[in-house]
């Protein structure tokens, strides 16, 4: 918050929410109501703070460990969905 010009305390006050505190520390995720007032705040899309949530979260799970046991499914028909998008598939 620093580099941005603002104190935690002038944060806080703005968006009328104490919690902030607990997201700097990481003890709180940043929620789809928060992501909503910082984006008004900074002037970012909602959608900012939350992929930037999403990125945090993946990166603690990737470093805990998750799957490292698990051994990827290999089947003949996987290779046909290759080229094809998440959206492509999940409408097939």
């Amino acid at each position: 918050m620093e580099p941005m010009g603002v104190s935690g305390y002038e944060l806080a006050k703005a968006l009328g929410f104490p919690g902030i505190y607990e997201i700097v520390r990481g003890e709180r995720a940043i929620s789809p109501d928060t992501a909503i007032r910082l984006g008004k705040y900074f002037g970012l899309p909602a959608q900012f703070w939350l992929n930037l949530q999403n990125d945090y979260d993946l990166r603690v799970a990737l470093g805990s460990g998750v799957g490292k046991k698990i051994k990827p499914r290999k089947v003949e028909h996987d290779r046909e969905l290759t080229g094809l998008s998440r959206a492509q598939v999940s409408l097939a």
